[in-house]
């Protein structure tokens, strides 16, 4: 049984489509020039910049515009941030998405977890799959929704046969997150909490994706065996 496919969440499509569209508005180019920025130091070191899967957590620029709050104040996202992020960077971040609450799909936002919908699949515009319209449809928390899918599949197979509330307890090692005042108080020093004792019962998301900074698993470069050969320490 087949149970693993790219699998995308309500309004995903929407979102990308809106934002292909202000990215041409600011480069007619098809690789579009950036610049990534971080405000982590070289004391800090790279690895609290670059996480686990080698995914940048920083701003994006084209030219001089902030694509992260561009995004937000559009109403294309909800907020995410992590813990790598200093204080004038998250007050920034929750402007913009004070901005951008009731506009385009972040007025979709919804606390309550909905049930995974497994036909709704990444569906490839290379292969001339046009955008959809998705209406008021609604979705979860994108954290929260990475970790339905997996449980999705592994439920379905019958590897894990708990429900949602039971898989998210799994992972109260690794997913872990600071409230944001405490954050801003406390730094490193604030207390940090399991991502599932934010969804209690896994019914509903208690607190608002602004009230949450998760902590970030840092970078490292590993063989192709998987063996950690080198911890990221230093900027090119």
């Amino acid at each position: 049984m087949q149970v693993v496919f790219e699998y995308r969440q309500a309004q995903a499509e929407t979102a990308t489509a809106r934002l292909a569209a202000q990215l041409k508005k600011l480069s007619n180019k098809p690789a579009i020039p950036c610049t990534f920025v971080t405000l982590v130091d070289d004391q800090a070191g790279p690895a609290d910049a670059v996480d686990k899967y080698g995914r940048f957590v920083g701003d994006i620029f084209v030219g001089t515009k902030n694509i992260n709050h561009l995004i937000l104040e559009q109403g294309l996202a909800v907020v995410a941030m992590y813990n790598s992020l200093q204080n004038d960077e998250i007050r920034d971040y929750l402007t913009a998405a004070a901005a951008g609450k009731n506009k385009g799909i972040a007025r979709r936002y919804s606390k309550a977890v909905i049930g995974f919908d497994p036909v709704s699949v990444f569906r490839d515009p290379k292969k001339g799959a046009q955008a959809v319209n998705e209406g008021s449809a609604r979705y979860i928390l994108p954290k929260l929704y990475r970790r339905q899918t997996t449980w999705f599949a592994y439920h379905k197979l019958g590897k894990f046969p708990k429900d949602l509330e039971a898989f998210l307890h799994t992972k109260d090692g690794s997913d872990r997150l600071y409230e944001i005042n405490d954050f801003l108080d406390n730094g490193s020093a604030a207390i940090q909490k399991p991502f599932s004792q934010s969804v209690p019962g896994g019914a509903q998301v208690t607190p608002k994706p602004g009230d949450m900074i998760f902590v970030e698993a840092p970078g490292a470069l590993f063989s192709k065996q998987g063996t950690e050969v080198k911890k990221i320490t230093s900027w090119p």
